[in-house]
């Protein structure tokens, strides 16, 4: 094996590629001093895997890329290659010839290659191991090295004899293998231990696994259970859509037979219609002839006259006259037989008119038959017609007689009349004809309608089946939780119990004697099992007591002195008891003093609970401790009394007398108070969701879904009789549910204290007196005051802008939208799955913005509190938060304390203005302030200003109150609901929609939640004037960055 080549480029100072080839034997390079030739050594030694930059002669691993030159740019790169020819395989790898390279870039990249393939550092030393060939190697020898290794230790000697002698890659693989082996070694004490643990607990987790499996047994029987019902309910459904789609058939087919009498109506009308139009034709034929024979009639007393004359000539001569006289007896006689041939006919006339007259009282009876039965009027009409074309020809016969004579004329005059007449009966049955087509047409209307009712009917009640499903699979998601939940909080219960019962977390001594208790009944327990801590005494109490919190409690000295000699006997360590014979406490007079000073909360043994025989041993253990709720108040205290007291803060910081100061970051180890209480919790949250009777609990969940529809309808039709007997049901469920829920407390009390535990009506009854005799003078005095001008508020403000506002308040928020999403409903509402899925929902009112503005805000910050639960409180009783009026708080801090602050309003003005120029172009900053505060009583909760919305609230609580107490029935719910808001707010209730319908809680079976609300906002005042000692709240504000109060 020998070097073949090397190639370098970008190197030092070889800017250009350049290749030195070799061959056996010995080479030579020459030259003078700065031409490179030390470059040539620094650049084997550096394609070896040399990591050194001191060896390299540089100061940096930059330093060997090629640096320019003042007529040339510096590379970017480094780039060195030799080639060994390996003919005798002395290097383990199948090649006949071996190309090692190295390449640095500026960046600081870099790569090894053997034969072009890129690989690890390693592999390139290991390919070298045993050769003399390295970086460390004897076959690369620098300047001065003969003297280092002349001058050098033995080890560094014996390394390059090693390094020649083929060893080195075992005693690497030594070392390597040594290593292994040692942490082996280590993994096996970890194991080892990791087993002893789950030794340990293997007997608990076989309980949990049989608990587990009688658990699934459970869950498929239940899950069964919930198929069959599923499917029962899908049967019912089924049914009843079958029933609904047979009505709906049957009223198509009664739609069809109505259409196709309408077309029959119709056809008979057209007919009739051509039939009257016949008529008027042969009317006004008939009108014409009696035009004609009023000419007819002219004519003939022309005639006469004309003979009168001729009659006046002839009697000029008597011959004439007596021809005359003859001729006028021949006429006469004639006119004589004409007179009684017409009277003949006169009377054949009249009988005839009879006829008619008798026909026409058929024809009446025939028409009141038309309008009971349209199928007639065929033949009324067929007949009306031949009755007129009989008078026709009648009538034109007696024309023709007329022109014989003036009484014929009068004669025809008087049928002239009756056809008149004839003719007016006629037009009475053609109106009598639309008004029973009218009807018809009525009719047809009606049956339509009622088509298209059945039809919405059917609409509607697809949309139910469907909200229904939905709600079934709501109520089966939310059940499966509660299951989910409650079989976590049992097993978590299980486990800390059996912590508990074990006592881990206190010493091996604590545990040796409680593990003696069963025998020794003067055992009475550790501290920390005896006294009761709220949640935020916890770590002040805790850091109060130390390590007295594993002190053990019993009887006498007696079971003390035993338990000490258990100790020595077994060689368990130490523990110290307290007697309740001997321990005493002991009072520090400048306590009492103490508790006037500012910041200072109370004596520790006051601000614990337990019972009256531990009393002493409180006292005896935290009588003398002072607790404060900052350390500034904390050092002052200690600074007036010449640092002679004891003195916690709520963050655990701890002033002893003499001056002597405890804190910084506080992790409880222990956390023993913590751990009772949340096995109280976890106790009382497992007793919660089991002592509600599986079936009476699911058919409540049915009649609040039922409940929750009504309301709707209820609240649409304006109409609170519907919703009554729903709303006493749920009072009824509800007061039945207080028992279960706490028997010892009334039922109101009960229900309030599932809300905001802690709460009962003497509380809120002394909270809202105090409220409502400062609040009624004042809004009494406020009302009688020149109003401030909002009518802009309630211009017509677009949905489509309100919802586009309502997303930049969100961003505003700093709500993750990803995570935060924003619905639409009549009453707005927050639904939280968990810190990761939170729904806030609003009510856009187009005329005013107002609504969903503060609306949004007040979602907003449910929705900020559900994000910001720590994950691994998640599905434990500690993920609802500590209480309803907590809750709200948060709610009510950024609706009212944040949202209609001076600062954040005219941050976010010129923003609103964007999304309404329209509307706000002309109304200032200051005019926008002044309207989103202003304080006057009005009708609807969600709506209400700052300073009477607790009016509100409380009228729904003394409302509550009788309801759940037995003391108000439903149905008088409107009539006090009104005589509250006269008392309080001053204004009537128009309606029960605007009035005791407009809240959505009662439908839900919420009764308890409304004092939250205002709890909410006294609690919000709190914070807000803790958080302003520590953030710039309001400079926060005034840039419309909530960030930092968020945070």
């Amino acid at each position: 094996m020998y070097l073949k080549s090397i190639e370098v480029q970008g190197f030092k100072s070889f800017a250009n590629k350049i290749v030195f080839e070799f061959h056996q034997g010995i080479t030579g390079i020459v030259g003078p001093n700065g031409s490179g030739k030390s470059n040539v050594a620094d650049a084997v030694r550096w394609v070896l895997g040399e990591q050194s930059v001191k060896q390299l002669r540089g100061s940096s691993m930059q330093d060997v890329i090629f640096a320019g030159t003042e007529n040339r740019k510096p590379l970017s790169y480094a780039y060195v290659a030799i080639t060994l020819d390996n003919s005798d395989h002395k290097l383990a790898i199948d090649y006949e010839e071996v190309t090692v390279a190295r390449r640095l870039y500026r960046s600081g990249e870099s790569e090894y290659l053997i034969n072009g393939s890129p690989c690890r550092l390693k592999e390139v030393s290991e390919l070298f191991y045993d050769t003399g060939i390295g970086k460390e190697g004897y076959s690369i020898i620098g300047q001065g090295q003969i003297d280092r290794i002349l001058s050098g230790k033995p080890e560094e000697r014996r390394e390059l004899f090693d390094e020649a002698a083929g060893i080195v890659k075992f005693k690497k693989r030594k070392a390597t293998a040594q290593k292994k082996l040692e942490n082996e070694r280590d993994n096996l004490v970890r194991v080892n231990d990791i087993l002893s643990e789950l030794e340990r607990q293997v007997e608990p987790l076989q309980l949990q696994s049989e608990k587990a499996k009688t658990y699934l047994k459970k869950k498929n029987e239940l899950k069964d259970y919930d198929v069959n019902m599923f499917l029962m309910e899908t049967e019912r459904i089924a049914s009843e859509q079958r029933e609904v789609e047979e009505k709906f058939k049957i009223a198509d087919e009664q739609l069809k037979e109505s259409a196709d009498a309408r077309e029959k109506i119709r056809q008979e009308y057209d007919r009739l219609g051509e039939s009257i139009t016949e008529m008027d034709e042969k009317i006004n034929a008939i009108r014409e002839n009696i035009s004609n024979t009023s000419v007819m009639k002219e004519k003939l007393e022309s005639q006469i006259q004309i003979l009168a004359e001729q009659i006046h000539t002839a009697e000029m001569t008597d011959e004439h006259l007596q021809s005359r006289l003859d001729a006028i007896a021949r006429e006469q006689k004639e006119k004589e037989e004409a007179k009684a041939s017409y009277e003949k006919e006169k009377y054949s006339g009249d009988e005839q008119l009879a006829q008619v007259r008798k026909r026409q009282e058929e024809a009446a009876q025939t028409l009141a038959e038309i309008q009971k039965q349209i199928a007639s009027c065929n033949e009324g009409m067929e007949q009306g017609q031949k009755e007129l074309f009989a008078l026709l020809n009648r009538r034109a016969d007696i024309q023709a007689k007329q022109q014989r004579s003036d009484t014929m004329v009068e004669q025809i005059n008087i049928r002239k009349a009756e056809l008149g007449k004839r003719l007016l009966d006629r037009k009475t049955q053609e109106t009598d004809l639309d008004s029973v087509l009218a009807d018809c047409k009525k009719d047809l209307e009606e049956v339509s309608a009622h088509i298209r009712k059945l039809s919405e009917q059917e609409k509607e009640l697809s949309a139910k089946e469907k909200e229904w499903r939905t709600k079934a699979k709501e109520n089966d998601r939310a059940l499966e939780e509660k299951q989910n939940e409650f079989h976590r909080q049992q097993s978590r219960l299980e486990s800390l119990k059996n912590i508990a019962e074990r006592y881990d977390g206190y010493g091996n001594s604590i545990r040796k004697v409680m593990e003696q208790k069963e025998h020794n009944p003067g055992l009475l327990g550790v501290v920390s099992d005896l006294i009761q801590v709220d949640k935020k005494y916890e770590i002040a109490i805790e850091t109060a007591l130390g390590g007295n919190i594993q002190n053990i409690v019993t009887e006498d000295e007696a079971t003390a002195k035993k338990m000490i000699a258990f100790l020595k006997q077994n060689r368990f360590g130490r523990a110290t008891f307290l007697p309740l014979t001997s321990v005493s406490a002991r009072k520090n007079p400048k306590n009492e003093a103490a508790l006037k000073e500012p910041g200072v909360i109370g004596i520790a043994s006051q601000l614990v609970k337990c019972e009256q025989k531990y009393e002493e041993v409180a006292a005896y253990l935290l009588g003398r401790v002072l607790v404060a709720d900052s350390i500034d108040h904390a050092i002052a205290l200690a600074k007036k009394n010449h640092y002679s007291l004891h003195i916690v803060t709520l963050e655990g910081e701890y002033l002893s007398p003499g001056g002597s100061m405890t804190g910084g970051a506080f992790k409880n180890s222990s956390n023993l108070l913590a751990r009772r209480r949340e096995v109280e919790e976890l106790r009382r949250s497992c007793e919660q969701l089991t002592r509600i009777p599986a079936d009476e609990y699911m058919a409540y969940k049915e009649l609040c879904n039922r409940a929750d529809d009504v309301w709707h309808k209820a609240k649409a039709q304006d109409d609170f009789a519907l919703f009554c007997p729903v709303l006493q049901e749920l009072v009824d469920y509800n007061r039945r549910f207080a028992g279960y829920y706490d028997a010892s407390k009334a039922p109101y009390d009960a229900l309030l204290n599932e809300y905001e535990r802690g709460v009962d009506r003497k509380m809120l009854d002394s909270f809202f007196a105090t409220l409502r005799e400062g609040l009624v003078p004042l809004i009494h005095k406020i009302g009688e005051k020149p109003q401030i001008d909002d009518s802009f508020l309630h211009q017509e403000y677009p949905a489509a802008q309100q919802k586009a506002f309502a997303d930049y308040l969100m961003e505003v928020m700093g709500l993750d939208r990803s995570h935060c999403g924003l619905g639409e409903t009549e009453h707005p509402f927050t639904l939280e799955f968990n810190n990761k899925d939170v729904r806030i929902t609003t009510n856009y009112d187009e005329h005013n913005v107002a609504s969903s503005m503060y609306s949004v805000l007040h979602e907003g910050g449910h929705a900020l509190y559900e994000l910001g639960i720590r994950d691994d409180l998640q599905y434990t009783c500690l993920a609802g938060g500590v209480s309803m009026g907590v809750h709200e708080s948060q709610s009510r801090f950024y609706e009212n304390l944040i949202g209609r602050s001076r600062p954040f309003v005219e941050a976010i003005y010129p923003k609103v203005q964007e999304f309404f120029p329209q509307q706000l172009g002309g109304v200032s900053a200051e005019q926008f302030y002044r309207a989103v505060n202003k304080a006057q009583p009005s009708l609807i909760r969600t709506e209400a200003d700052e300073l009477t919305y607790c009016l509100h609230v409380m009228v729904r609580y003394e409302i509550e109150k009788q309801l759940i107490g037995g003391t108000l029935e439903a149905k008088d719910v409107p009539a006090v609901w009104a005589k509250l808001y006269k008392e309080y707010l001053g204004i009537e209730v128009p309606n029960d929609r605007d009035g005791c319908l407009q809240d959505s809680h009662w439908s839900g079976g919420a009764f308890g939640y409304f004092p939250s609300y205002a709890l909410g906002g006294a609690y919000g005042a709190q914070m807000l004037r803790r958080m302003e000692q520590d953030v710039d709240v309001w400079g926060a504000a005034a840039k419309g960055d909530l960030t930092p109060i968020t945070a």
